[in-house]
Formats: C-alpha cells, structure tokens, sequence
C-alpha cells in the first residue's frame, strides 16, 4: 500500500513539474532582410485574410551572421538580399522576434543559380536587352532535322 502511495505521489510531482515548464517558443517560417533587421512573417488564417506581421530581430542564436557570412562568401548575399528563413524563438509585446534556434534557411534563387539568372539581379535588364536585339527567326533549321536535334541514337 505505502508503494502504491509513494508511486502516485512521484507521478503527481512530475506531471506539475513538466506543467511548469512549458515550451513557449513558436516556429516562424518568413523572410529577413538584414538591411533593416526586419523580419516578415505571414500569419495564415484559415477563414480570415492572411495577415502579414514584420518583427524587429534579436539573434540569440548567434547563427544569424554566421549563416550570413558563409552565403555572403559563397553565393555573394548581401545585406539588401532577402534570405527566407524557418526559425523557433518568442515574441514579445514591443515587436521584437528572439531567435533561440534557426531550423533552416533558403538562399535566394537568384543567387543560388547566378548562371541561369545572370550574374546579379542588376545585369537582367541588360541580358534581357541582348537576347530580345541577338533573336532571329530561322526557320530554315526546322526543315532540317540534323540541326535540331545533334544526337545519334544508341541501339
């Protein structure tokens, strides 16, 4: 009987003990501009418009730079770039978002792949221009078939 006691007594301790304690951090999934320290965060209502919320940053992590300066040196992001990320942290009344863990972020894409988009995001105008003054319509190679298609077929 005095075990049976003792075992609903530790139970009792430790279901009020992990009520306490409980994890009050959210996972926000948005973008940040490091420019202005900003960091938006779209609230999905499922009946109601969306919301669009902006927090301040505070980095408790201490992520938040080097992740920075490893895409700044590898993929050229800068501070006006705009990086999407998925975070957990707490935010407080004032509007300040505090970041205690960073689950994954997103390099922009035009960044990532700086050939298929041009080398910045400056130079697609004058890409643009260039392709729209190198187009021709040759429709000679449509009736050649050699031309189209520059593969022999295997079997």
């Amino acid at each position: 009987m005095k075990k049976i006691l003792l075992v609903i007594m530790m139970l009792i301790t430790s279901v009020i003990g992990l009520s306490k304690s409980k994890i009050t951090d959210k996972t926000f999934k948005g973008e940040y501009a490091r420019a202005t320290n900003t960091f938006t965060y779209i609230k999905d209502n499922l009946v109601f418009p969306n919301k669009t919320l902006t927090f301040t940053v505070k980095d408790n992590s201490g992520l938040l730079d080097k992740i920075y300066d490893f895409m700044g040196k590898k993929y050229g992001v800068g501070d006006s770039d705009i990086v999407t990320f998925d975070v957990k942290g707490t935010v407080s009344k004032n509007g300040v978002l505090t970041i205690r863990k960073i689950v994954n972020y997103q390099i922009p894409e035009y960044r990532l792949h700086a050939s298929d988009f041009g080398t910045t995001p400056a130079s697609t105008s004058t890409t643009q221009e260039n392709s729209e003054t190198n187009t021709t319509n040759d429709s000679s190679n449509l009736n050649n078939p050699g031309t189209f298609f520059n593969q022999e077929t295997g079997n």
